[in-house]
């Protein structure tokens, strides 16, 4: 169910100078355990604990699988969506997107780049940090 690993290492010395330093010990030398110190514990849980966890307590966290919740609507009304968000709050994102009509995030990404492409291009995008802001062109 779980794993527990210690985490080991050297004990630290003070020299005259206030300087940490440790012993220096060389492959096939036996280190005493008066020189061992233990700096903490590394928990993880099992792959058969976490299915058999996730299968009785769904808590929708970061491990539980993510999965589409809707299919790819008429374009009409993706544009509807996304003309109806960008005049509330000046534009939208991927991630708007993908919330407003469960899709997925190649899905969100296609769409929103389809209409920044061509002659004339109903959206424009824009970088701001890491992700892309992409406005409605007239609004």
């Amino acid at each position: 169910m779980l794993v527990i690993r210690p985490k080991l290492k050297l004990r630290e010395h003070k020299d005259e100078n206030g300087n940490y330093y440790h012993k220096v010990y060389h492959e096939g030398e036996r280190i005493p355990a008066s020189e061992v110190v233990c700096s903490g514990f590394e928990v993880r849980t099992t792959k058969e604990f976490d299915k058999d966890f996730f299968i009785e307590y769904d808590s929708k966290c970061s491990r539980s699988p993510w999965k589409t919740k809707a299919f790819a609507q008429d374009p009409e009304q993706e544009w509807q969506v996304i003309t109806s968000y960008c005049k509330e709050h000046g534009f939208i994102t991927v991630k708007n997107f993908r919330f407003l009509l469960g899709v997925a995030d190649y899905h969100a990404r296609q769409v929103l780049d389809g209409y920044c492409e061509g002659d004339f291009p109903k959206m424009v995008r824009e970088k701001v940090g890491a992700t892309y802001l992409y406005r409605v062109i007239g609004e």
